[in-house]
């Protein structure tokens, strides 16, 4: 280009004029001068054009590579990690890739994985302490540009950082629920011994009382004290039996075993275990006025109508009503405990 425009400047503008012809020497000095000068200033241009075209493609690179990192800070999720990074991979190579976890049985890869069977380059997912696993891209013997490959590397060094963040936290997390858990463990014994110790003492003294004096006590006296006795071993069985239900919930061991039951026998069995404990409260039960007969697991069902009584007289003040209703609601039976205590704050609530 340079030179087409000397040559033109002598054939319009130079004496003589029309003709690629030069007599004067100033005029080739002079020629000469704008030769350099257009072979210079068009270095640089292109130069110059050439920068510009790296700054963008480079600005462009930045923009994706943060984006792509600003992503992967806001994933949770092993799968859903994984999948992000094999989208963002196909999105900006236009190549399938697949992603494999030491350990981890299960292979993650995107869908046009099946169509794509020429393994090309493999990178290792490095985590903080380990590598965690590869990626694979499967571009063949294509040859990967610039921008491409730093998407791939950039990828699979997000997908470490961000695997490992998640392995972190479900570690932190495990940790977390061995302390509740050992916290409640511990809480539990505390009311466990609590509990037992009432009833313990009962039992201590009545059944003292009975060997020490026996002889001295009335039929009647030693028929009270043996009922005391039934009725807190009765008591002590039950709660026994809450402690190994509550074990095998925890364990996913707990099993129903329904049978026709009537619900005036359940019910009548439930308030038969409460006389001790209701301790001048009156316990209105209202049933319904035909007999209902329905598949239950009865042994559970009082269990749970004798725990929720229980409880109702632990929060209610003495010489108040406990009422148990049982109502029919379309094709079920509902049991229902009310009482009169202060009720659950709406803090815990």
């Amino acid at each position: 280009a340079s030179v087409a425009g000397v040559v033109l400047f002598d054939f319009f503008f130079t004496e003589p004029r029309y003709a690629f012809l030069i007599y004067s020497a100033v005029d080739v000095m002079l020629l000469l001068f704008f030769l350099v000068t257009a072979v210079v200033s068009g270095t640089i241009t292109s130069r110059l054009q050439k920068q510009i075209s790296i700054s963008h493609q480079s600005e462009l690179t930045a923009r994706l590579l943060y984006k792509v990192a600003e992503d992967f800070l806001h994933i949770t999720g092993k799968r859903n990690i994984i999948l992000r990074g094999i989208k963002y991979i196909y999105d900006h190579t236009g190549y399938a890739s697949r992603v494999i976890l030491d350990g981890d049985d299960q292979e993650y890869f995107s869908e046009q994985y099946a169509q794509s069977d020429r393994e090309g380059l493999t990178i290792p997912i490095q985590g903080v302490a380990k590598q965690m696993g590869s990626l694979t891209l499967y571009c063949g013997r294509d040859e990967l540009t610039f921008q491409q490959e730093l998407v791939v590397k950039t990828v699979a060094t997000q997908l470490g950082a961000a695997l490992d963040r998640e392995y972190s936290y479900r570690e932190r997390e495990e940790i977390r629920v061995a302390m509740e858990r050992e916290r409640l463990r511990s809480t539990l014994l505390r009311s466990v011994a609590h509990d037992l110790r009432t009833p313990l003492t009962a039992l201590t003294g009545a059944s003292s009382l009975l060997t020490d004096k026996f002889e001295q006590l009335s039929l009647e006296e030693q028929k009270k004290l043996a009922a005391d006795i039934s009725e807190e071993m009765i008591w002590l069985a039950n709660f026994v039996e809450n402690i190994l239900n509550m074990t095998r919930i925890g364990e996913g061991q707990l099993f129903l075993h329904k049978e026709d039951e009537v619900v005036d026998d359940v019910v009548n069995e439930a308030t038969s275990h409460m006389s001790r404990i209701l301790k001048n409260r009156h316990l209105e039960v209202s049933l319904p006025n035909e007999v209902i007969s329905l598949p239950m697991d009865g042994k559970l069902v009082v269990q749970v109508l004798v725990n929720l009584l229980d409880n109702a007289v632990k929060h209610t003040p003495l010489e108040s009503c406990i009422d148990l209703k049982v109502g029919i609601l379309g094709n079920d039976v509902v049991f229902e405990v009310c009482d009169n205590g202060n009720g659950i704050a709406e803090d815990i609530m």
